[in-house]
């Protein structure tokens, strides 16, 4: 009777598991859809939308050229400014280290490498 009963829970915990694993994989496959559509996203208003180019006049053809090397000409730009930007603070994030191991009287000392020097014959012999 025992026996029969403990299966019966045994059963019953098995199922609520497998509804909490279910709701579990249905729940991430909903993050992962998000995350795809918050990329396809990004992606779209970064780069624009992709444009049909057939049938088009050399005219309009030139005119979409000429707007994506506007626009890669500014990303480019951009992306100059803030490299440039980047080293800038590096070097002042460099003095200022200096600038406060010098107000502590600490310096960052270089390791030495350890030279062996030999005894010449002739400066013993000079002697």
């Amino acid at each position: 009777m025992e026996d029969t009963e403990d299966k019966k829970m045994n059963v019953e915990v098995l199922k609520e598991e497998m509804k909490k694993r279910q709701e579990e994989a249905e729940e991430l496959k909903r993050q992962e859809a998000k995350r795809i559509e918050e990329r396809r996203q990004a992606i779209a208003d970064r780069c624009g939308e992709s444009r049909n180019t057939d049938g088009l006049s050399d005219e309009q053809l030139k005119e979409i050229m000429n707007q994506h090397h506007e626009r890669l000409f500014m990303c480019e730009s951009q992306k100059y400014d803030l490299e440039q930007k980047v080293l800038r603070n590096q070097f002042e994030i460099d003095e200022l280290y200096k600038h406060v191991y010098d107000l502590k009287g600490k310096f960052i000392k270089p390791k030495l490498n350890k030279v062996h020097h030999e005894f010449d014959d002739t400066a013993v012999q000079a002697k």
